[in-house]
């Protein structure tokens, strides 16, 4: 078989119900197409993500290994903006991508502008809540499993963490408390996709654009697929950041995502804390505004929703640096703690082991 009949096969493996897949994803002609290619192109290159989402299709009965997962995040968050904002905003296709990225961005193809949100952000905030719940009424969590968490949340967004939750979720979480974290989980990533909303209903032109790359690959796989994404100035980061959540109209839903996008900027301190120490080179990075200052004017426009001020701000902001150090202080004392890759678990709620490629 020459390359492009091998490249055809896999393809039509994602989903054999569409005789038209391979076709479309060789050869793509619409944005959807664009889109479905971006999703499909790393689980063809890393077979770890390509079990994951084999599974997720054989748990849904349905032979589309690119059935879109989370996409109620985009779809709830639609339904909550302005009939002005939602009309603009369904313009662009969107979607989740597993992949090894923790990107979230808009993406030139050849057929236009798409915007893609790494699956790899949604789980690692969904691990820093249940380190830091006691920021917004979680009930109470063993240190252990507060610390284990931070942990695991720090090597996912550093790509160390293997990217297969769904087959090994890292513990036994009680139903309750996976309650409120599923539910501030998806008010941080609506606020996030809202961000990327604004920039498109702003008409944010960036100043060019830049490729965008896998952080790393499993090992002894490929370097994977580049996009082209743009970079934004600070200035479109900053009314993103405030359009995100002003496009919300109701009340209730307003405070909600407030609290959502001043948490997701606490923990974005620490996740660049935590990568400034392993790489002292990317505190030079300037792709965006420094975190501290975005939090602060979040919380200078929307802290007075939910009676939170920037002395309150600032001193979370200082708490999580200091939580960030301690793990940092660790990692000196054993590096593997945060760049070996694998698996980290949840301390006393590990649960069962599970051994890889024998029970899942």
């Amino acid at each position: 078989m020459n390359p492009e009949d091998i490249g055809r096969l896999f393809y039509m493996l994602l989903d054999t119900s569409d005789p038209t897949i391979a076709d479309r994803l060789m050869n793509p002609a619409t944005l959807e197409d664009c889109l479905l290619r971006i999703q499909a192109d790393p689980l063809l290159d890393h077979t770890r993500l390509y079990r994951v989402a084999r599974a997720r299709a054989a748990a849904m009965g349905t032979e589309n290994y690119l059935e879109p997962v989370f996409q109620q995040d985009f779809d709830n968050y639609l339904a909550e903006m302005t009939d002005i904002g939602r009309m603009i905003a369904e313009c662009i296709p969107h979607r989740y991508v597993l992949t090894n990225s923790r990107e979230a961005m808009c993406i030139e193809t050849a057929c236009g502008r798409v915007i893609v949100v790494s699956e790899v952000l949604r789980y690692a905030l969904y691990f820093m809540n249940l380190a830091f719940g006691e920021l917004y009424g979680l009930p109470s969590v063993p240190d252990d499993v507060q610390g284990h968490a931070m942990i695991v949340a720090a090597r996912t967004m550093i790509m160390t963490e293997a990217l297969d939750f769904d087959l090994d979720p890292r513990g036994i979480v009680p139903n309750d408390i996976d309650a409120f974290l599923r539910h501030m989980t998806e008010w941080q990533m609506k606020f996030v996709i809202g961000h990327e909303f604004s920039h498109h209903r702003f008409g944010h032109k960036g100043l060019g654009l830049r490729m965008t790359r896998p952080i790393r690959n499993d090992p002894g796989e490929g370097k994977g697929h580049e996009w082209q994404s743009y970079k934004r100035s600070w200035h479109e980061e900053y009314e993103a950041d405030i359009g995100a959540i002003e496009e919300i109209e109701g009340e209730d839903s307003r405070k909600l995502i407030s609290t959502a996008a001043i948490l997701f900027f606490l923990y974005l301190e620490f996740f660049e804390r935590i990568e400034e120490a392993l790489d002292a080179t990317l505190a030079d990075i300037d792709t965006h505004p420094p975190t501290s200052e975005r939090l602060r004017n979040v919380v200078d426009k929307f802290g007075i929703l939910i009676d939170v001020d920037w002395k309150w701000a600032a001193a979370q902001l200082e708490s999580i640096q200091d939580h960030a150090k301690a793990i940092i202080e660790i990692y000196n004392d054993d590096p593997n703690l945060l760049l070996e890759y694998g698996s980290a678990y949840l301390g006393s709620w590990k649960g069962p082991d599970l051994i890889d490629r024998v029970d899942y």
